[in-house]
Order: C-alpha cells, then sequence, then structure tokens
C-alpha cells in the first residue's frame, strides 16, 4: 500500500481558509456597541485623567470585573484620548479571538501527535519520511511503523492538517464571533485559558511552567472565573493519571501508572506560585482603592441571578441555538476514547464542565451571543475535533473529509443565527447612536461650567466634559443620600443604562439604580435589576436628572403599542410610582399636537414626535433606542422643587 503525500500543503490552505473566514466573520460584527463595555472605559477615563480607578470621585466601587481590561485601556486613552477606547477594545477582542483559535488548533494538534500511533488511529498513512520533519514536532521522532491496512502515524502533516478542524470550529461559532467585538474581556479571557491549557499539555523538556502560570495568572486578572480555571487544570493533572493497586496487606492505594505520567512537582509549584504573585497584587489593588472590598461589587449586584432568568434557561438557549446537543457530547467522551492522553484532557473537560456549572451557581446575563459560556467555545472545539478524530478512525475518506465537512455543516447550520445577531448588532448600534449618545449630548449642554476651574477641566478632559484634575491622597466626595451646596459638587443623573452615558459625561455623577456600582443597591436584597432597596435611597440625593427606559412590545406590522409602554425594570417602576418622583420630577404638559398614537417617525430622526410624547410623560426630554422588537425610549425628568401636576 502507497503512502498518501504529504499533506502540509493541505494543511497551509485550510490554515488560510480558517484565518481568512474568521476575519471576515469578525468583520460583519464590528459595528456592534455593547453599553456594559463603556462601564470600564470611564473607569479607564478617570484612571487616565489622574482621578483615580473610580467611577464616580469619591466613591470606591469596583463596578467592572475586568480587571486587567481597565489599565489597559487607560493607557490607550492617556496616548490617543478617549474616542481611542473602543476602537482599541474591539482590536484587543478580534486579535485575542484570533489568539484563541490558534491556542485551539495547538491543543488538538499536541493530543494528536501524542496519540500511540498504532493503537488510537486508524486512518490512511501521512508520509513522514524526512526524519528533519520528525524533528520539527512536538514530541521526539517515533519510528514509523510498518504500513498496515488502515493504521496512520500521526505525523507532524496529519496533525497540521487535522487540527485545524477545531480552529474552523471556532471560526464559524456565531456567539464566540459576536464576542469578539463588544469591546468586553470576553474573547481576551478565552484566549488566556485556551493557550494556557496549550502549554500544559507539554510534558518533559517540552514544560514551560513560566509560560504556562503566565497564562493562566493573565486568566485570573481578566476574569475572576480565572482562578477557578487554574485550580481545575492544576486538579486534573495531579488526579489524571492516578491509578488504583492493592498491597500485599489488601489495601487499595492510588498510584501514578508510571514515572512519565507524573507531573512535575516543581513545575506545578512554579505554576502556582506566578497565578499566586499575580493575583495577590491584584488582591492588594482592590483593598487598597475600593475599601477593604475582597469581591468586585458586581459580584454582589448579581448573586442572586437575573430577574426573568435562569441559568438552566440560559443554557438550555444557547445549546439549541448553537448546536450544543450536538457539539458537547462528543467533547466530553475525549479522556475515554484516548485513556494514555486522560490527563490532558481531563483538565480540558474540567474547564469544559465548569463553563456549564458556573453558569447555574451564578446566574445568566442579558447579552447576545451567551457571553457567560463563550470563552470556553475554543476547548469545546479542539475536545470536538480531537473526539471525531477517533470516532472516525476506522473511515478512510470520512476521517479527513469531517475537518472541512464539519465546519462547513455547522456554518450553514448557524446561518439564521448568524443573520439575526448581524442584523441586530446593527440595529442596536444605530439606536445607541441616537439614544444613549444623543441623550449623553444633550445632558452635556446642560452642564455649564460653574467655574474656571470646571472650565480648565472640561478642555483637558477633551470632548463630552472633563474628568477631574488629581488630586493629593484619595478623592473624597459627597457621602451617598446628601446634596451639597458648593459649586464643586457635580450634577447627578440616576439611570438604568450607565455604560455609553456615563463615558460620554464625565463631569456627571452617576447614580446606577441598578447597582453595578452603587454599593448600597448592589447589597440589597433581590436579582439583579430587581433589586428591592428602598427608593428613598435614590430621591434623598436629589439627582437633577432621573432617566427611566420605557419599553413595549412592537406590533406585529412594526409599529408602536405606545398603550403598552411601561418601565423596562421592577426598579424602574417602583421609583415612578412613589410620592417622590410625582412631586419633584414629574411634569406633565398638554401636548400641542394631541397625544402621540406611533413613535414610528422618531426612527427617521423626527424628534417633534418624542417632544410631544415627552410632555404626555411629563418628561423634560425623550430618546429613542432603536431594540429589535421593542419600543425602547429614554424619558428624562428633571428635578424641581415645585409639585408636578
Amino acid at each position: 500500500m502507497n503512502a498518501a503525500p504529504p499533506r502540509s500543503g493541505r494543511a497551509r490552505r485550510l490554515a488560510a481558509a480558517t484565518l481568512l473566514l474568521y476575519g471576515l466573520h469578525a468583520a460583519d460584527y464590528w459595528p456592534q456597541i455593547n453599553d456594559d463595555a463603556f462601564i470600564t472605559f470611564r473607569y479607564s477615563r478617570f484612571l487616565a485623567a489622574g482621578r483615580g480607578p473610580y467611577f464616580n470621585e469619591g466613591e470606591h466601587v469596583e463596578g467592572f470585573t475586568n480587571f486587567l481590561m481597565m489599565p489597559l485601556i487607560a493607557a490607550v486613552i492617556a496616548i490617543a484620548g478617549p474616542s481611542a477606547a473602543l476602537p482599541a477594545a474591539k482590536i484587543i477582542g478580534v486579535a485575542s479571538g484570533a489568539a484563541a483559535l490558534l491556542a485551539s488548533r495547538s491543543l488538538c494538534r499536541r493530543w494528536l501527535w501524542r496519540l500511540n500511533p498504532r493503537a488510537q488511529l486508524r486512518a490512511p498513512p501521512c508520509a513522514v519520511s524526512d526524519p528533519r520533519a520528525s524533528a520539527r514536532a512536538d514530541l521526539p521522532a517515533t519510528p514509523r511503523p510498518r504500513a498496515v491496512q488502515g493504521e496512520v502515524h500521526v505525523g507532524e502533516c496529519d496533525a497540521e492538517f487535522l487540527s485545524w478542524a477545531a480552529a474552523a470550529l471556532v471560526a464559524v461559532q456565531t456567539g464566540f464571533m459576536l464576542n469578539t467585538t463588544t469591546g468586553l474581556e470576553t474573547a481576551l479571557f478565552s484566549a488566556w485559558i485556551t493557550i494556557g491549557l496549550a502549554l500544559a499539555a507539554g510534558d518533559g523538556a517540552r514544560a514551560r511552567p513560566l509560560l504556562t502560570g503566565g497564562a493562566f495568572a493573565l486568566a485570573a486578572l481578566t476574569r475572576p472565573e480565572g482562578v477557578a480555571v487554574f485550580g481545575l487544570v492544576v486538579a486534573c493533572r495531579l488526579v489524571g493519571t492516578l491509578r488504583p493497586r492493592t498491597q500485599s496487606s489488601g489495601l487499595a492505594i492510588l498510584e501514578y501508572a508510571d514515572a512519565r505520567s507524573r507531573p512535575g512537582g516543581r513545575d506545578l509549584l512554579i505554576e502556582a506560585g506566578v497565578v499566586a504573585v499575580a493575583v495577590a497584587g491584584m488582591l492588594a489593588v482592590r483593598l487598597w482603592c475600593y475599601d477593604g472590598q475582597w469581591l468586585p461589587n458586581t459580584y454582589f449586584a448579581k448573586a442572586e441571578g437575573m430577574v426573568g432568568r435562569t441559568g438552566g434557561g440560559y443554557l438550555w438557549d444557547m445549546a439549541a441555538r448553537h448546536f450544543g446537543f450536538v457539539l458537547w457530547a462528543p467533547a466530553f467522551l475525549a479522556p475515554w476514547l484516548a485513556p494514555a492522553l486522560r490527563r490532558e484532557l481531563l483538565a480540558a473537560v474540567a474547564v469544559a464542565v465548569f463553563a456549564i456549572v458556573s453558569v447555574c451557581l451564578t446566574g445568566p446575563d442579558w447579552m447576545p451571543g451567551y457571553r457567560l459560556v463563550a470563552p470556553y467555545t475554543p476547548v469545546w472545539a479542539a475536545l470536538m475535533a480531537f473526539s471525531m478524530v477517533l470516532l472516525l478512525r476506522r473511515r478512510r475518506r470520512a476521517l479527513y473529509g469531517f475537518v472541512v465537512l464539519l465546519p462547513v455543516v455547522f456554518a450553514a447550520a448557524q446561518l439564521p443565527v448568524w443573520m439575526k445577531y448581524r442584523d441586530e448588532a446593527r440595529v442596536r448600534a444605530a439606536g445607541y447612536e441616537r439614544g444613549h449618545a444623543a441623550l449623553a449630548a444633550w445632558l452635556n449642554e446642560q452642564i455649564t461650567p460653574r467655574a474656571a476651574g470646571d472650565r480648565a477641566e472640561a478642555a483637558a478632559d477633551g470632548a463630552g466634559g472633563g474628568a477631574a484634575a488629581p488630586r493629593a491622597g484619595r478623592p473624597e466626595g459627597p457621602a451617598p443620600g446628601t446634596r451639597a451646596a458648593s459649586p464643586s459638587v457635580r450634577p447627578t443623573v440616576a439611570l438604568m443604562d450607565i455604560g455609553i452615558i456615563g463615558f460620554l459625561c464625565p463631569r456627571l455623577r452617576i447614580l446606577d439604580i441598578t447597582g453595578l456600582t452603587d454599593r448600597t443597591i448592589a447589597r440589597s436584597p433581590g436579582p439583579f435589576l430587581d433589586k428591592r432597596f428602598d427608593p428613598s435611597y435614590v430621591f434623598d440625593q436629589r439627582p437633577e436628572y432621573l432617566v427611566i427606559t420605557m419599553h413595549a412590545r412592537l406590533n406585529p406590522d412594526g409599529s408602536d403599542d405606545v398603550s403598552a409602554l411601561a418601565p423596562w425594570t421592577p426598579i424602574e417602576a417602583r421609583l415612578v410610582a412613589t410620592e417622590a418622583f410625582a412631586e419633584h420630577y414629574f411634569h406633565p404638559r398638554p401636548p400641542a399636537a394631541g397625544v402621540p398614537t406611533d413613535l414610528s417617525a422618531a426612527r427617521a430622526g423626527d424628534d417633534a414626535v418624542l417632544a410631544e410624547y415627552a410632555a404626555v410623560l411629563g418628561a423634560e426630554r425623550v430618546f429613542r433606542h432603536t431594540y429589535p422588537g421593542y419600543t425602547y425610549l429614554l424619558a428624562v425628568y428633571v428635578y424641581s422643587d415645585g409639585g408636578g401636576g
């Protein structure tokens, strides 16, 4: 039987096609905007301006969970200005997604290359007769077995070609790709954990404990879950190759199968030390900057889940939309299909299982693309591709055909999801521009600098208002629930969507009614968006502006159902039901042209109809944000001492 020609050329062509597909897929989602990304950007903006890593001056609250992203974006803002924050964050996300894709392929390649050539993989042989090719492989050259019908030596070109299946699966996974351009840390976290797993798969002379520890340390700095992921990987490497043995006394003990399978204690200590130093540094910064708090404030804001959503429903929807039921099952079979690699495979499977369990424990979020499980897509893809190779090892054509066909079929099946994500991303991006950005511009127009220092501050910080000048020591500000008469006190706006408006209005104090950046609300009972705190906590601070989000489902013909408009969250509903709101914020006026029944004209830029509806709502202004399937209005109420009416 003649050997098949080397597949290195095929591998290069497949690699080029995969990377091209990744780039085109990411470019399709580039226009999207995520309001939550701008929460971190505001912290970064103030840090770059010398104000410290705070959302509001004098309020030491850590309202973000992407510790590493904050100083990265701060450096960008310090060099290129606030307008560079979003493009830089998107570039970081796309580059990180590409790194995660390549790390997924590298992880799968390592597993394939380490297979026992006779016992594990059965397919057409790959001609690796050049000894220099074997020398370039990850493991020492293995004598090529005699070509037997149906057997293969997993040579360099075999592993090179087959492993690109993992990368291709990542490139066509719409949820993961959507998360590369949000401006959040999702893709960056994915890159670090996948790189860490790929480095941890090394043995002996190829072990790189400093690099492995560094990757997991950066993962821990990027997301709090990085510490748990590293702990799982270490535990699986310690116990993954233990085997039971019965002693002469009859006592059963666990021991390593052989010396080669025993993980290096020194390497593990180095990795753990690197991670421990990074985490200790992060905790030291957190304790100093945020009043001795061990956990981010967002943990308390979301500790009881999210109103109207469950972890199980979140995972079910993700699996149904992204074919998780098909992909997850083969991935979890990998350690049993290749027992010789159980230690490395168990570590990857444990990380994949952690992605599922963590959502059930901590609850879901609202973002499209399933942000909480998206970072683990490259790990799932590597396990999936590796398992499929083993399952198809006896079918010559199917083994190599699936590398191309599986991603193509997967991409075709997800085509409706891709179109939905793409269209919704563009709709929401336009809505943020017409709604939130327009509201921020209006708020900035209302704030007239009341002192020369404020004018200098605005000029120093750039367009949209300035950040505070540096102060000696830690900044002090008004205590929550109080108002000071000093002109240095910043006007306050209370609202739910704090990201874009907070970033574009640095001269405003932001009162976050959801609790992400407010410690009192975050620690109140109730799930996220339904924190049951006393409304007087908000009204006693007398915010100059109160933004209430109004929403209703669109009619089947796409028109607005104005009669069904109601506050978006239970928190907002409770605020507008108070006497304080009616007395100080609600100012209804007779509309000049009658009560509007449809607000569709506002989508084309006609603000007159919104002005009429603002009079009906008793608001000063109304801005429209386009949200798929909903009417979504931002109603701005202005504080006054007299009663409304």
